[in-house]
């Protein structure tokens, strides 16, 4: 028999014999026996209970000799403190703690992990009892004398009978708001209390779009670093890789795996409310309203917790959940989206990637309980459809496409009786015949002109026209006064408008865009003064890259493009790229995208006939977006080091000689639909292979997805946590990847379109 460590010949008659607690780390994943309380003599442990606030353990100990026994009671918190961090307490030779009658001081050296072998963790540490203070009392060649020292105030609790412990929760705190649904996206939190406000000592509050456990709290442990052969990383443990990623929270004194959740705020009647840099709220303890800065994305699930302790050191934890609901207008149908998709190889199925699908979805839904319009290329005409592409169950079985009046006829009572006044989202398929794939110019022209008289005849189906009608319904004038068609925009048109497109689909987009508004100057609304018009480019590829040349075949280095611009009349315009692929290089599947209205090497020469770009009358380009989102470039590059992870350098989804099938160039719309669905942890499609899936970065832990990242990641760099998501709104001043900002993904990205409610907050160029 060993007693820590010690050989013992028999515990039969020993003095020293009797049960003690045993503290194991990761029980249920990978458990370890780490350190033991002092064993108790003559004590024989039958019952331990946590108590409801997880701060304290009570333990049982009844007399092996008889009836009666004792109550002990433990520091739960400094059991963590002391195992953490054992250096900051002393022992002596005989493995005796400062606080201990027989300490030696003459011998003392700090404690080290090494130590919770062989010397009791309440030896180490005698704040762990605050009700079990009982320890050998004299050592007189080896004849001890155990007891609770003289003047203790830390004795175990005697009881008649010690066995049958339970701990009955005290539930002191409520969470009374926002509800489980709220318009308002900097919403009040409001709690109370079943004990007096005048014993609350302290207040927490979070808020996350991660659960309990995930990233709410600032101890939930959430690092999974993969296996990595990085020199200096490969042989630390697994805490040592966490300490690399943690980061302190100053706020409530922990080391924090997300420290950028949405808000981490603490209250304490000394200083009010603290939260993120210091600032101060002068709520008050049992209410606190999010600051404008950290306006919410509508549409959205969002998590919060309230930690609260007492006078007397108890403490009570609430948890709660609500989502953001979008705010509804006049308009005939909340938004209209469109989506587009960009190059689909040639041995892809031959339809619009089942991402767009899944983002349309998460669209949709967001905006509250919307509907996905699929583009049938053979008719012209959309058919309604589910998140992965399938005919809507309820929409009438006899609709067939190749009877267009009797279908469009069908389609519009279904949109009127089911989706009034809700969100449409228009997948553009513009893939069959691998038409998105052909390397040459008109294929995206063409697409464009397919895709934008398809709006157009669903448009005049939803009650749009061209020309003046008597009240018979006939076109009685053709022409204005001034000689211009007179147009009537339908429901369709007479909607906020929102076009999303993605590398080759940006072009698309844009043509359509183009197009729409010369014929329908007021599309976006129901006219000029009540209207919204956004094109979001994401990643925009319409220029020659040489690196995408195959040695041998030629390639796809230029698609003979019309440049993507921002039009007149479009009223918002967001853009965001990368740069990470070496353009003048070869072999590479990973394409870059561009700053607009920026032209690149060979293309922004004088000598280029038909990119002769508007200027004003400071020699300014026109068509500047409002917003530029710069996500990485290559090293050696200027803005390297604000590079954001994951957008440092090329990555291959598959590897192959020379480069692979562009997951940077991907992960750009992963990006972007991070912003659309903030629950989103993994942005390819739910039903993608392992080696597809590519994670999305909201808390600092995720610096554990390798793939994210350059293997210098794993250094002392500071960058190397550099966010994905900063608010860059005009109530938010924060600069990118700023410590006191959200990155969870609010403020940014989709949260600029109708649906996302940040609409009102939209940065303006200085165009």
């Amino acid at each position: 028999t060993k007693f820590f460590g010690q050989e013992i010949p028999s515990i039969d008659g020993d003095p020293r014999a009797g049960s003690n607690i045993g503290i194991i780390k990761d029980p249920l994943t990978n458990p370890q026996l780490v350190a033991g309380t002092r064993p108790i003599p003559d004590g024989f442990a039958t019952d331990l209970a946590l108590s409801s606030d997880s701060k304290f353990l009570y333990a049982s100990y009844p007399n092996l000799s008889g009836a009666g026994g004792k109550v002990y009671v433990f520091d739960v918190e400094e059991f963590v403190k002391t195992l953490t961090n054992p250096g900051q307490f002393q022992v002596d030779n005989k493995g005796r703690g400062v606080g201990l009658p027989l300490f030696n001081s003459a011998t003392a050296r700090n404690a080290t992990i090494a130590d919770f072998a062989a010397i009791p963790i309440d030896n180490i540490n005698p704040a762990v009892s605050i009700a079990a203070d009982f320890q050998i009392l004299t050592d007189a060649n080896n004849q001890y004398t155990y007891g609770v020292p003289p003047g203790s105030k830390r004795a175990p609790v005697s009881a008649t009978n010690a066995r049958g412990l339970a701990a009955t929760p005290l539930d002191w705190l409520d969470l009374t708001g926002p509800g489980e649904d709220t318009k308002d996206l900097t919403p009040t939190f409001e709690w109370k209390f079943d004990i007096p406000n005048s014993q609350i000592r302290e207040v927490n509050l979070f808020v996350s779009t991660f659960p309990e456990g995930e990233g709410l709290l600032p101890w939930d442990i959430v690092v999974n670093l993969p296996d990595t052969e990085t020199p200096g990383i490969k042989d630390l443990n697994l805490a040592q890789q966490r300490e690399l990623l943690k980061k302190w929270n100053s706020n409530i004194g922990v080391f924090d795996d997300n420290p950028n959740r949405i808000l981490t705020a603490n209250w304490t009647a000394e200083r009010g409310w603290v939260w993120n840099g210091g600032q101060s709220n002068i709520s008050g303890k049992t209410s606190f309203t999010l600051d404008p800065s950290r306006t919410l994305t509508s549409g959205q699930t969002y998590h919060w917790a309230v930690e609260a302790r007492s006078a007397d050191g108890r403490l009570n934890t609430e948890f709660g959940e609500f989502k953001t609901s979008s705010v509804t207008d006049n308009s005939p149908f909340r938004s209209l989206t469109i989506l587009t998709h960009g190059f689909v190889p040639q041995l892809s199925p031959e339809t619009s990637p089942p991402e767009f699908f899944e983002m349309a979805d998460n669209i949709a839904n967001a905006g509250g309980d919307g509907l996905i319009l699929s583009y049938h290329k053979p008719t012209g005409l959309w058919v309604p459809v589910d998140r992965f592409g399938q005919v809507m169950p309820d929409f009438p079985e006899g609709a067939n496409p190749a009877d267009p009046t009797n279908y469009l006829q069908q389609l519009v009572v279904y949109l009127r009786n089911n989706y009034s006044n809700k969100p449409l989202v228009l997948v553009n398929d513009w893939a069959r015949n691998n038409e998105s794939s052909v390397p040459d110019s008109g294929f995206t022209e063409g697409a464009a002109d397919a895709l934008y008289a398809s709006l157009v005849q669903l448009d005049m189906a939803l009650g749009g026209s061209i020309g003046q009608r008597n009240s018979q319904g006939n076109v009685v004038r053709l022409y204005s006064s001034k000689g211009n068609l007179i147009r009537n925009e339908g429901k369709l048109f007479g909607s906020p408008m929102h076009f999303i497109g993605f590398s080759r689909g940006t072009v698309v987009n844009s043509e359509i865009a183009q197009r729409l508004l010369t014929a329908f100057p007021f599309a976006g609304g129901s006219d000029e003064s009540n209207r919204d018009f956004q094109v979001t480019t994401i990643d925009p590829h319409d220029f020659d890259q040489e690196s995408l040349s195959l040695v041998g075949i030629g390639g796809f280095r230029n698609f003979y493009e019309p440049k993507v611009q921002t039009w007149e009349g479009i009223t918002f315009a967001d853009n965001y790229y990368q740069t990470t692929a070496n353009p003048n290089g070869l072999g590479s599947f990973t394409p870059n995208g561009r700053n607009i209205p920026n032209l690149l090497p060979p293309e922004n020469t004088s000598n280029q006939p038909g990119l002769q770009f508007p200027k004003d009358e400071n020699g300014n380009l026109l068509g500047v977006p409002d917003v530029v989102e710069f996500l990485g470039t290559r090293f050696g590059q200027t803005g390297r080091v604000d590079s954001r992870a994951g957008f440092t350098r090329q990555t291959d989804a598959i590897p192959i000689i020379g480069g692979g099938l562009g997951a940077t160039h991907g992960r750009v719309l992963n990006w972007y639909s991070g912003s659309a669905n903030l629950g989103l942890t993994d942005s390819q499609p739910s039903n993608a292979v392992d080696w597809l899936k590519d994670p999305v970065y909201r808390r600092r832990s995720d610096g554990g997805y390798e793939v994210l990242f350059d293997r210098t990641f794993y250094d002392t760099n500071p960058n190397r946590v550099n966010p994905w998501y900063t608010p860059d709104h005009t109530a938010a001043n924060f600069v990118q990847g700023s410590a006191e900002a959200p990155w969870e993904g609010i403020g940014t990205g989709w949260f600029y379109s109708i649906n996302g409610g940040g609409e009102r907050l939209r940065p303006r160029s200085v165009e």
